[in-house]
């Protein structure tokens, strides 16, 4: 995992060309013209999903995801969330991954996760051993407009 502003994310991340599509793709585009839904920048390789919402509050149990055919690109464009996180390695009962969605899920307590709050222009690079819970609200919610660049391992 890496967490940052998207110079730094670029400077850890510099060594992989589908890495640099999503950081160019997020630094050049008006994010906020782009209608939620899919955005392709390179096919199945390297595309983008935007949408709007209102973050959800934190709970006792936290329904977390992992990948592992993609990294995430998670990056705020407007607003702030809160993104639990914990190793897969750690997750004790994953559920059977769905290679059409790639994607597993599991449930944990909140108190087993790191919280990492993320805010407009800072962005968070999860790869296939990053278990992840996404779109949780700080002590202060606000309208989230986020964009996931799903890149191809």
């Amino acid at each position: 995992m890496v967490v940052g502003e998207l110079s730094t994310i670029s400077e850890q991340a510099a060594l992989n060309p589908r890495i640099i599509q999503a950081l160019n793709f997020l630094s050049n585009q008006q994010l906020a013209d782009l209608p939620d839904g899919r955005v392709e920048i390179d096919g199945d390789q390297v595309f983008a999903i935007l949408s709007t919402y209102h973050p959800r509050p934190v709970t006792e149990s936290i329904e977390l995801e992992g990948h592992r055919r993609y990294l995430d690109l998670q990056y705020l464009a407007q607003g702030e969330e809160l993104i639990g996180w914990i190793p897969a390695s750690g997750v004790p009962a994953k559920s059977s991954y769905d290679p059409e969605k790639d994607v597993w899920k599991a449930s944990l307590p909140a108190g087993e996760l790191a919280w990492i709050r993320l805010r407009r222009g800072i962005g968070m690079l999860l790869y296939p051993d990053d278990g992840h819970a996404p779109q949780f609200a700080p002590a202060m919610p606000s309208l989230v407009r986020k964009v996931v660049v799903k890149i191809a391992v």
